[in-house]
């Protein structure tokens, strides 16, 4: 949902109200707005320093109106944290030079005294920014005006700014939300067979095996007789899941021929020495079957995790002699530098910590990149690691610089702490139009 200007403004004035009010200052200095004009005092009304906008950044003050949360923004991505506060903070500074020159009329150029004690010619508007800023004790980059303020946050380039910002946060988010867990369908395996299911079966078979046997040793009796057996089916008896109903024997019937006499039944009475029949039962014997699971001597396979040996793989690491790779780079390239810039953000991780404050990854043609763990009690910074690459003195980097009249005297100038800093100073070299080999 996109903000109006109304409410941008309302958020914009509470945002003053409450983190920048109280420390604004209104710095007076006398000189000349342009050529004819003589110097006369000027006033410039609520002006705030560096500071209370890192305080501001810090208590999240802005994210109403960037529309995103910002309280993991610079452990998430770096780059585009030092976007969104510094390079925001560069274009209200230039916004408030502008103004200077061409709002309030310092036009023109001011003759100063240079380093090597030469009149260096000074932009107006630069000079009174400067004067400004020694006013209250500040460098001339670390002020910016309320005018300047509030114009920015007003305009079409931040309202642009802030849906590319948007965007790349959602695209942060996204990647940190893991998956949903995978849907298994699954198929229900069949239940085994209960004890006494299988006991039942075992008896219905034995049952059938003695009536049948007792029919047959009446049959070579000579013997006309009707036997009826009630026998459960195996079949049903092993999908019944309640216990199986008591089986019931009907009792035999010997019908006799008149002329025969009464002692023949007696001689039928060896005929249940058939019941030896359920012997048969050994049948079971066959679940020695069940030997087969020595198959399972197959899993000798695993012996295949010897291949866990390939670990000896690791002796690649021998690769990180790969850094002897830099003196093979006698190109030095914007991505080489981007690469070595990122294997040192991933390196501190266990680089630096509490017991190591700072420490030198690597040092190639002069570029040297360290990483630093912040101790500080800022909410922001403490227990973080920042990763920077930095040019040394008398070294190719830095005459590589001094020949395309790159400003390397001081530390913070010679400096890169993200790639996007990396970029802006390749393309530098590159408009210079040096030839890097030729340069030692």
């Amino acid at each position: 949902m996109e903000l109006s200007k109304p409410e941008q403004r309302l958020i914009l004035s509470h945002v003053w109200k409450c983190s920048f009010a109280k420390d604004a200052q209104s710095p007076q200095i006398t000189m000349k707005k342009n050529t004819i004009s003589p110097a006369m005092p000027f006033v410039l009304t609520e002006v705030v320093s560096l500071k209370p906008w890192m305080k501001a950044w810090k208590v999240q003050a802005f994210d109403e109106l960037l529309q995103f949360d910002t309280s993991t923004l610079a452990k998430d991505n770096q780059d585009l944290y030092r976007e969104v506060t510094s390079y925001t903070w560069s274009e209200l500074n230039d916004a408030t030079r502008d103004a200077l020159e061409h709002r309030h009329g310092f036009l023109g150029n001011e003759h100063v005294s240079g380093d090597n004690g030469q009149s260096v010619p000074t932009r107006r508007s630069d000079l009174a920014l400067r004067r400004l800023a020694d006013n209250i004790r500040k460098k001339a980059l670390e002020i910016v005006s309320k005018q300047a303020f509030v114009e920015y946050f007003m305009s079409d380039n931040f309202a642009i700014k802030r849906v590319e910002w948007k965007t790349k946060i959602d695209a942060i988010k996204k990647a940190k939300t893991p998956p949903p867990p995978p849907v298994v369908v699954g198929v229900p395996a069949p239940t085994p067979p209960t004890q006494h299911s299988t006991h039942a079966a075992d008896v219905a078979t034995a049952v059938a095996s003695a009536a049948s046997s007792m029919a047959s040793s009446m049959a070579a009796s000579g013997f006309t007789s009707s036997v009826t057996v009630a026998v459960a089916s195996v079949s049903s008896t092993r999908a019944a899941k309640s216990p199986a109903p008591p089986i019931v024997h009907q009792p035999i019937v010997h019908e006799l021929d008149d002329d025969e006499p009464m002692e023949t039944p007696v001689s039928s009475t060896p005929a249940p020495v058939a019941p030896v029949a359920p012997v048969a039962p050994v049948a079971p014997v066959a679940p020695v079957v069940p030997v087969a699971p020595v198959a399972p001597v197959a899993p000798v396979a695993p012996v295949a995790p010897v291949a866990p040996v390939a670990p000896v793989a690791p002796v690649a690491p021998v690769a990180p002699v790969a850094p002897a790779a830099p003196v093979a780079d006698s190109i030095m390239s914007e991505q080489l530098l981007k690469q070595h810039f990122s294997q040192t953000t991933a390196w501190s991780s266990n680089g630096v910590g509490p017991d190591k404050l700072q420490a030198t990854r690597l040092t190639i043609q002069g570029f040297e990149f360290y990483a630093k763990f912040r101790a500080t009690a800022s909410a922001k910074t403490s227990g973080k690691r920042d990763t920077y690459c930095t040019i040394a003195k008398d070294s190719r980097a830095y005459n590589w610089c001094t020949a395309a009249r790159l400003p390397v005297q001081k530390k913070s100038e010679r400096t890169l702490r993200s790639n996007k800093d990396i970029q802006r100073f390749w393309a530098k070299l590159v408009e210079s139009g040096i030839d890097l080999n030729k340069i030692q």
